[in-house]
């Protein structure tokens, strides 16, 4: 595993069938390692520049990640969730139920 530190997750969930938009924020210290695991590589993904607007009743997921002084920006749709990403991306949708 990644080297990992202490982690503020802020995460803004867009689009789908009514197009509504909903935030949740948690910390590294919550997720399991699998969790962990998936944000330590969206953290080193490159920023992506997504939209929801090629989606059909699709989201789009905005992560802002603050560790230490550094922020960095993710936005990832959908469809683009590789199978590593789907640990964060199953708490995620917990956490907005």
């Amino acid at each position: 595993m990644e080297e990992s530190w202490f982690m503020n997750v802020k995460c803004n969930v867009s689009g789908g069938f009514m197009g509504l938009s909903k935030e949740c924020r948690f910390s590294s210290d919550d997720l399991s390692e699998e969790e962990l695991n998936s944000l330590n590589q969206l953290k080193n993904l490159d920023t992506k520049k997504a939209s929801s607007a090629n989606l059909k009743d699709g989201f789009l997921y905005q992560f802002e990640i603050k560790s230490g002084n550094e922020v960095k920006k993710v936005s990832i749709s959908e469809e683009d969730v590789s199978s590593s990403l789907f640990p964060l991306i199953d708490r995620v949708d917990k956490l907005l139920m």
